[in-house]
């Protein structure tokens, strides 16, 4: 499970090993748990994270923990969006940039 963390930009990730994972809100209440595959990205909206390319069953909240409740590894790029926030980021664009540095992996 990772720490209680915060984010305070917008963020993409590429979930290189996919997997199931169970999202916990800054009380340690269990929120959800959601298929985390391919290109996903979150806006940062207020308190929330607005999703991006990806419908979720609950608010995320910036501040959260995740857990691996799948039944493998899981493995993920994370990126964020220092410079501002609402900016877009091309998920397909994205995805490219992460197969041609898998292959050279």
């Amino acid at each position: 499970m990772t720490s209680m963390h915060r984010h305070d930009y917008d963020y993409h990730f590429v979930a290189i090993k996919p997997t199931q994972l169970e999202v916990y809100g800054e009380d340690g209440s269990r929120l959800f748990d959601f298929t985390a595959a391919g290109v996903l990205g979150f806006k940062l909206v207020g308190d929330l994270l607005e999703p991006i390319g990806i419908d979720l069953p609950w608010p995320v909240p910036r501040v959260h923990a995740a857990k691996n409740i799948g039944e493998s590894e899981y493995l993920e790029i994370l990126f964020e969006s220092k410079g501002t926030t609402g900016a877009g980021v091309d998920p397909a664009k994205v995805a490219e940039v992460m197969q041609d540095l898998n292959e050279e992996l």
